[in-house]
């Protein structure tokens, strides 16, 4: 059908997705290695590091999607300034002047 995109037979992925799983593995192997190196390469931490590695690319990727801008929903006046009414009547009545 025109407009579905195909998945993988094994993986049950689309193709996008495959590639991007792959480059979050790869940006997520980066890391980790870079974290053997500078530990000094020690043995047995593999796990940690590519937990650790696992941790940060995740974080990496939810700041990227917080910094996204937003549509504001504030009324604003016709002199574009933010409307006082909108967040006062939303304010209890002990806080309003």
């Amino acid at each position: 059908m025109w407009g579905q995109r195909k998945k993988h037979s094994k993986t049950g992925l689309r193709k996008e997705d495959q590639m991007n799983a792959h480059a979050r593995e790869q940006r997520i192997r980066d890391k980790a290695y870079q974290m053997w190196i500078d530990e000094g390469q020690p043995d047995g931490r593999a796990d940690a590091h590519w937990d650790m590695a696992t941790e940060l690319v995740a974080t990496e990727e939810n700041q990227l999607l917080t910094l996204k801008p937003v549509e504001d929903s504030s009324p604003m006046s016709p002199n574009g300034e933010a409307s006082s009414r909108s967040w006062r009547s939303k304010m209890p009545d002990s806080f309003q002047r």
